[in-house]
């Protein structure tokens, strides 16, 4: 299930109602830097570490009519859609069964998801930041929970 929570405008230039064109389309994973670590940092057991760094995993970009928006990925393991509406925050359950509190938006050309997980029957005080911005033809994915920042590089699959 998933709930919708209003709010209040952000303060960056560049509203959005819709995922720019450049990052529509399936994005096959290339490469990583710093995952390992990353995900130390974020409690991941060795096993589940090395299954997120060496597993196949996908990023799908659509837009679908009246401002709604599609964000997924894929693993061998499951896959999480998230359906939005731009710069509305979302309440679901992720891959890991946690429930996340969820916001997509897009500043100029950088497309960035902001998820905060719920522990212990309330919200965590750190938000993981998930940044997207396309480079020479590359989706770069930047990671970033507290200090600990990882990259994963994502090439356009073909169609």
């Amino acid at each position: 299930m998933v709930t919708v929570i209003s709010l209040p405008p952000f303060s960056h230039p560049h509203r959005m109602d819709h995922i720019h064109e450049d990052f529509l389309g399936t994005w096959e994973y290339e490469r990583e830097e710093g995952l390992d670590a990353y995900l130390t940092g974020r409690g991941f057991t060795w096993t589940q570490r090395k299954l997120q760094i060496y597993s196949p995993l996908s990023i799908t970009f659509a837009n679908f009519g009246e401002g709604e928006c599609c964000v997924e990925q894929k693993n061998p393991f499951g896959r999480i859609t998230h359906i939005f509406t731009p710069e509305k925050a979302c309440q679901e359950e992720g891959i890991d069964g946690i429930e996340y509190l969820t916001l997509i938006q897009m500043n100029g050309s950088t497309l960035i998801v902001t998820r905060i997980q719920s522990g212990l029957g309330r919200w965590q005080a750190f938000p993981e930041e998930i940044t997207h911005r396309i480079e020479n033809g590359i989706l770069v994915q930047n990671l970033r929970y507290k200090k600990i920042e990882c990259k994963r590089y994502f090439r356009k699959k073909l169609v």
